[in-house]
């Protein structure tokens, strides 16, 4: 039934260039051919219950001419090939790609019902922060969140210096937050810092310059008036000074008794490194 669902997308969108003004529609590219013929081989090796081969055929058709439907019917040829993990980030791209909203719940009915059989991990940290996960290094493109599908059993975790040894279950999304770091921390009040700096060097220039114009005007209630202007300016630089002076001694990084990590897979966390939370 899913096959026969995503044939028949695929026909309602078929792999052609756009017509000419005529409305004729133009001869397929040589890549969008060969994508097409991909395709359907491994349309007949999905029905004749060769999976890994249609994985192999759709991979090479999603390859040469991505499209919606061959991303769908990649990720139940995955399933039904025993790659769980695999299926399971197909279906959450095609969730977050797929331009039709019908599409989209779709991918994302068929990555819920694959999440009943395995688990997932979600790590929460800083992006600069070194990840290891059962050994290697878990990247991430932008962002503090990772998201990875996993078996169940056990697995080994790694941020930074702070290891933990997790045991997940079928079904469990485990969440695992590690607040920023003091270097992380430190960084953010010096931005912090920055800013306030800089306001208060800019007060303190309009303090000069409304000086400097109450000392040049004639009217008494003007010059008043001015030289008020210039006080309060400088009071106010002086307050974002002090604030800034105090940021500065309050973000001040302390020396940390926390070894710095070894790279993934030489060896496990140093002694002395608290565990996850």
């Amino acid at each position: 039934m899913l096959l026969r669902v995503a044939l028949c997308w695929l026909i309602a969108s078929p792999l052609l260039a756009p017509g000419p003004s005529s409305g004729q529609a133009l001869e397929p590219t040589n890549v969008q051919q060969a994508a097409a013929d991909e395709f359907d081989a491994g349309t007949r090796a999905f029905a004749e219950g060769r999976y890994a081969e249609a994985v192999d055929h759709y991979e090479r058709a999603q390859s040469l001419s991505p499209h919606p439907a061959t991303a769908f019917n990649l990720g139940v040829a995955l399933e039904r090939a025993e790659h769980p993990l695999r299926a399971w980030e197909v279906f959450a791209a095609l969730e977050h790609e797929a331009a039709d909203p019908k599409r989209r719940e779709e991918a994302a009915q068929r990555r819920l019902s694959i999440e009943a059989k395995i688990s997932i991990l979600r790590v929460i940290a800083d992006e600069r922060a070194q990840v290891c996960l059962d050994g290697e290094l878990w990247t991430v493109p932008e962002g503090d969140e990772r998201v990875r599908p996993l078996k169940p059993g056990p697995h080994e975790l790694r941020i930074e210096a702070r290891r933990a040894a997790l045991e997940l279950v079928a079904g469990e999304t485990r969440v695992v937050h590690l607040p920023p770091s003091p270097a992380e921390r430190h960084r953010r009040h010096r931005r912090i810092i920055a800013g306030t700096a800089g306001a208060g060097a800019f007060m303190a220039l309009s303090a000069a310059g409304l000086g400097t114009a109450s000392a040049v005007v004639d009217d008494a209630g003007s010059r008043r008036a001015t030289t008020w202007a210039a006080v309060g300016s400088a009071g106010v630089a002086a307050i974002l000074g002090t604030t800034a002076i105090a940021l500065e001694m309050r973000g001040a990084p302390r020396r940390s008794k926390i070894p710095a990590p070894a790279p993934c897979g030489e060896s496990p966390a140093p002694a002395g490194a608290p565990p996850l939370p």
